[in-house]
C-alpha cells in the first residue's frame, strides 16, 4: 500500500505552494531584463532610445516588429508574436551593439 505522499493521484507538496515574492520578481525581471539594462545604460550615457513598433498579419496572428535607434541609427530590431518579446529582442540586440561600441572606444 502506498503512503499518502507516494500516492500517484495526490498532488505533490511543491505544486501546492504559491509562488514566493522572489519567484515572482525574478520572473518579472527576466521578462524585462534587456529593456531595463538598456534603459540603465542610456541613463548613464545620456542617450535617448527611439522605439518604433509595427505589426503585420491578421488580428489573430499578429507579428510585432520593434526597432530601437539612437540619433536615427538603428541598433536593434526584434520580431515576435508578442510585442513585449519583440521589444526585448530589439533591446538585447541594441545592448550588444552599444557595449561593443563602448568597449572599442
Amino acid at each position: 500500500m502506498l503512503s499518502t505522499a507516494q500516492h500517484p493521484l495526490e498532488p505533490s507538496e511543491k505544486l501546492n505552494k504559491p509562488p514566493t515574492l522572489n519567484t515572482r520578481l525574478s520572473t518579472i525581471m527576466s521578462d524585462e531584463a534587456f529593456v531595463m539594462e538598456l534603459n540603465n545604460l542610456c541613463q548613464q550615457r545620456r542617450l535617448t532610445p527611439e522605439w518604433a513598433e509595427m505589426h503585420t498579419g491578421a488580428q489573430n496572428v499578429l507579428t510585432w516588429t520593434v526597432a530601437v535607434s539612437f540619433d536615427g541609427i538603428e541598433f536593434g530590431r526584434g520580431s515576435s508574436r508578442s510585442k513585449k518579446h519583440a521589444k526585448e529582442l530589439a533591446a538585447e540586440m541594441a545592448l550588444r551593439a552599444l557595449k561593443a561600441q563602448i568597449s572599442a572606444a
